[in-house]
């Protein structure tokens, strides 16, 4: 995508599954971004992971975003 083609620098990679307990599955996702755009590329992807969950069925415990990036709540 056009906005965040310049912020990562390659393609985020999933490492696979890092831990998981009865009620949470940690993912490990790495991916290189400028280090001024740490905080907004981290909250993108968390917010990409949580609409591909959703949108799989799969519930995460997190309030589900909408495609504008808010949660339902909001």
């Amino acid at each position: 995508e056009p906005e965040w083609s310049g912020i990562f620098l390659g393609e985020p990679e999933v490492l696979g599954v890092e831990s998981f307990t009865r009620g949470e599955t940690v993912l490990r996702l790495v991916a290189r971004v400028h280090a001024s755009q740490e905080g907004p590329a981290a909250r993108e992807l968390r917010r990409r992971v949580l609409v591909g969950l959703s949108a799989a069925g799969i519930p995460s415990g997190a309030a589900d975003p909408d495609a504008s990036g808010r949660s339902a709540t909001q």
